[in-house]
């Protein structure tokens, strides 16, 4: 859920991200595929920071992708692998109170953390 009005819903199989209103009967927007940046390769988890970035894990893609609530691709971080910063098959993320970002990874079975970005 997004603020009071409108909900976020990820279709894994479409690699695309869905906007709906709060009654859930009118889809807003839809985020990826289309251009290349914004293409989602199995978005699975999906969550907004402070600052208003949706950040949205890609498993099959082995990264996060971050847009703005418009819907507009900003960026994409983390790679296939299994160092620090990398993901094998990433699927939740959450924030604390300070803004740190954890990232929970279903084939590495682990958490990674993430200090806030300025």
């Amino acid at each position: 859920r997004v603020g009071q009005d409108k909900y976020w819903v990820t279709d894994t199989r479409r690699g695309c991200v869905f906007e709906w209103d709060k009654d859930m009967k009118s889809k807003l927007k839809r985020f990826g595929p289309g251009a290349r940046d914004s293409y989602l390769r199995q978005p699975w988890g999906i969550k907004v920071d402070r600052n208003g970035h949706v950040i949205i894990a890609e498993s099959e893609g082995s990264c996060l992708s971050v847009f703005s609530t418009e819907g507009s691709f900003h960026y994409r971080f983390g790679s296939r692998g299994s160092d620090e910063g990398q993901f094998l098959s990433p699927r939740h993320t959450e924030f604390d109170d300070e803004g740190c970002m954890y990232v929970s990874d279903w084939t590495r079975r682990d958490i990674q953390v993430f200090q806030p970005m300025i």
